[in-house]
């Protein structure tokens, strides 16, 4: 299965995405003719299916790296990025066809934001942290906290805000009474709701 991917590392994941999408279409239009499944011929000529490469094991369990989108063999094991984000939440990772060391933040996209407030004295923190933590065991699935790596020194909080919810599908809302009275938490919830997301509160 490496072999297929060796040496082609220029196609990337959403490239291919789109040549399936384009065929899906043609393939639902009123022609008699079926058009041909796009396909990608590796180093050694063999003719792989764009199908069958995006389904592949070695794809499923690689992530790109955000920068130069490579495929394997220059991606990322997504194992291995989940077990050091599950210990320690920052750091870099280093791309071997960058040549650079790549925040792991960047590697890593949580499918879950958590909106909450800190509550007095950081109380809510004791509940939020260690249930984000259980879901993530739970579903592998990684959840956003300001807390744990969502907000670094230096970032414009709004922003940052903005983009984890962005990029999240589901949003925790975790509700309090100083939930309802802070500024920051009716951002949040006004963002997951105008952004369409799936809100678990």
């Amino acid at each position: 299965l490496g072999g297929r991917w060796r040496g082609r590392t220029r196609f990337e994941k959403r490239e291919l995405e789109a040549e399936l999408e384009a065929w899906l279409l043609r393939l639902g239009g009123k022609g008699k003719k079926r058009p041909a499944e796009p396909s990608r011929r590796c180093k050694h000529g063999h003719k792989h299916s764009v199908l069958e490469l995006l389904s592949s094991p070695l794809l499923r369990e690689h992530i790109p790296c955000p920068r130069c989108r490579a495929l394997p063999p220059f991606s990322f094991d997504r194992s291995l990025c989940f077990a050091q984000y599950a210990e320690r939440r920052h750091g870099n990772i280093f791309c071997e066809r960058c040549q650079v060391h790549i925040p792991l933040r960047e590697v890593l996209t949580p499918a879950i934001f958590a909106s909450y407030n800190w509550g007095y004295k950081g109380s809510s923190k004791r509940t939020v942290i260690p249930l984000c933590k259980r879901v993530e065991d739970k579903t592998d699935m990684l959840c956003w906290l300001d807390e744990l790596g969502g907000m670094g020194a230096g970032d414009d909080k709004e922003a940052r805000m903005r983009g984890g919810i962005s990029e999240a599908a589901i949003v925790l809302v975790f509700l309090s009474d100083a939930y309802v009275t802070s500024p920051s938490c009716q951002f949040e919830f006004l963002q997951a709701v105008r952004q369409g997301k799936y809100i678990i509160p």
